[in-house]
C-alpha cells in the first residue's frame, strides 16, 4: 500500500467513524459522553492537518502495537491514524475488561481498508517493531521488561493536569474539560488553582459541573474510587470546610500539599493561591509529572516559562489537543515513525 493510498484511507476511516457514532460500544463512560469524546478526537484529524503529515518523508515501522488504557479509550485514535497513514500495520491490545471500543475501531478501519487488528495476546507485543503503551507507571514498567532489544518502546505512564482560574475564566469551559473523560486521563484537570475566594469558587465550579452533566452525563464509578472520594470529602470538611457534592460530581476545597491530587471521577480539588507563581511553587516538586496547564491567554507566557516541557492551553481546550503538540513532554509524532 503506497503512502498516498494509506492517507486516503485514513481520511475515509475518519468518515466511517463519524457515520458509526450511533453504534459505539459500552465503556466506563456514559454513551453520550463517549460519543462527544470520540467526536472531539476526530475533530483533530482535519483534512488539512493530515495533508501536512502526508507530505513528510519518513521511514515507517512495518508493525506497531498499542497497549490501551481503560481511562481514556479514545487516546489511541490519533496514534492509529498517523501510524497507519505512514503505512504501518497496527495491533491494539485493549484492556481485558473493556475491549469493545477497540473492536469498534478495528471494524471501522477495515471498512476503510486499513490494517488494524485487536488481540489480548501479550506475545504480539514482542513481534512489533514499536510498542506504545498507555497506563499506570507500574504497568508501563511491566510491559517494557520482557520486550526484545530490537523493539522500540514508548511508555506513557501516570501524569496529571491542572488549571489556573481567575476572574476571566468561564467556569462552564472548565467544566467541559473535567467531565469529558470523567476526570480520568492525563489531560483532565484534577486540581484547580485560583486567587478567588475558595467557597465562591467551589460553588461556581459545582454549578458548572451540574450544568455540563445535562449533556455529558457521568459514567461508572469504581468502588475504590467512591471510597477515595469519600476520604477526600472528609479531608476537605475537616480542613477548609468546603466540600460540595451532587449526583453529578464533587468539588473539594483543600489546603496546598506537595502531592498532586489523585484523579477521581468528576471530583476536583480547588486550592486558593494568590498568584500564578504560588501555583508554580506548589507544583515544583511534581512538575515532571505535569501534562497540561489550562489558563487564560494572559497567563500562557508565564506558565510556558515555568513549565517548558508542558502543554499550555486555554481552559476549555485541555481535552481538545491539536496533533502537533508535546504529549506529556514528548514529541509524540516522532515516535510514530523511524
Amino acid at each position: 500500500m503506497g503512502a498516498a493510498v494509506s492517507w486516503r484511507r485514513v481520511r475515509e476511516w475518519r468518515g466511517v467513524m463519524r457515520d458509526s457514532l450511533d453504534v459505539l460500544p459500552r465503556t466506563m463512560q456514559h454513551p453520550a459522553t463517549l460519543r462527544a469524546a470520540v467526536d472531539i478526537a476526530l475533530d483533530a484529524l482535519t483534512y488539512q492537518t493530515l495533508e501536512k503529515f502526508e507530505q513528510r518523508q519518513v521511514r515507517p515501522y512495518d508493525t506497531a502495537a498499542l497497549v490501551l488504557a481503560r481511562t481514556v479509550p479514545t487516546a489511541c485514535i490519533e496514534w492509529c491514524a498517523l501510524l497507519m497513514g505512514w503505512g504501518s500495520r497496527v495491533t491494539l491490545k485493549p484492556p481485558t475488561a473493556t475491549p469493545h471500543l477497540a473492536q469498534w475501531l478495528v471494524t471501522t478501519a477495515h471498512e476503510a481498508g486499513l490494517p488494524l487488528r485487536s488481540t489480548h495476546d501479550r506475545d504480539a507485543l514482542a513481534r512489533a517493531d514499536v510498542v506504545i503503551a498507555m497506563g499506570r507507571d507500574e504497568t508501563i514498567r511491566d510491559i517494557g521488561k520482557p520486550l526484545p532489544n530490537t523493539t522500540r518502546y514508548v511508555g506513557l505512564g501516570d501524569r496529571f493536569s491542572v488549571a489556573w482560574v481567575d476572574g476571566d475564566t468561564p467556569w462552564e469551559r472548565l467544566a467541559q474539560d473535567i467531565v469529558l473523560h470523567d476526570t480520568r486521563g492525563c489531560m483532565s484537570p484534577t486540581a484547580i488553582f485560583t486567587p478567588l475566594p475558595l467557597r465562591p469558587a467551589c460553588e461556581a465550579l459545582q454549578q458548572a459541573l451540574d450544568c455540563a452533566a445535562q449533556t455529558l452525563p457521568s459514567g461508572e464509578v469504581m468502588p475504590f474510587e467512591a471510597a477515595a472520594i469519600r476520604a477526600r470529602r472528609q479531608l476537605a470538611e475537616a480542613t477548609t470546610g468546603v466540600a460540595l457534592a451532587s449526583e453529578h460530581g464533587e468539588v473539594h476545597g483543600l489546603r496546598i500539599t506537595l502531592q498532586p491530587p489523585a484523579a477521581l471521577p468528576r471530583c476536583v480539588a480547588v486550592y486558593h493561591v494568590s498568584t500564578p507563581q504560588a501555583m508554580a511553587d506548589a507544583l515544583a516538586s511534581s512538575s515532571e509529572r505535569l501534562s497540561t496547564v489550562g489558563a487564560p491567554k494572559a497567563s500562557h507566557a508565564f506558565f510556558e516559562a515555568a513549565f517548558p516541557r508542558v502543554r499550555v492551553c486555554d481552559v476549555g481546550d485541555m481535552q481538545r489537543p491539536p496533533l502537533q503538540r508535546l504529549h506529556d513532554g514528548l514529541d509524540w509524532i516522532a515516535q510514530t515513525h523511524r
